[in-house]
């Protein structure tokens, strides 16, 4: 990906650099075929309209978790420790409410971080 990395802030203040999927093609590809995933970065899905939007990790190589959020970038709901899936089917992962963004960061993160619903992250998306 050659778009330039967005920064996300966690309540804790913690930083982490993000790729954008923006497009339906990012959002298809994600984070499939990565090798790794340092903790400080991660991927930040952009949706165009609220939704339960539902994910996979077919192809993904690296256990991921997820967390889901509002219009106002508030958790709604997350998954820890998602691993990699190489063949069908895989499983599919939902949230319980609508969101309007995904996050998507190396497992572990959401215990490290100490996140949980509720909380509020900060980006700001850049303009078109």
């Amino acid at each position: 990906m050659n778009s330039p990395l967005l920064t996300v802030t966690y309540p804790n203040g913690t930083r982490i650099q993000v790729d954008l999927a923006d497009t339906n093609e990012k959002r298809a590809l994600g984070l499939m075929f990565r090798e790794k995933l340092p903790n400080d970065r991660g991927m930040l899905f952009v949706f165009s309209e609220p939704g339960q939007w539902v994910f996979w990790m077919k192809n993904t190589t690296i256990p991921l978790d997820i967390l889901w959020l509002n219009h106002h970038k508030k958790i709604v709901d997350l998954v820890e420790n998602i691993p990699g899936c190489k063949g069908d089917p895989c499983l599919q992962y939902q949230p319980a409410q609508d969101a309007s963004y995904a996050l998507e960061v190396p497992a572990g993160s959401v215990k490290r971080e100490k996140l949980a619903n509720g909380m509020q992250l900060t980006f700001d998306l850049p303009k078109h």
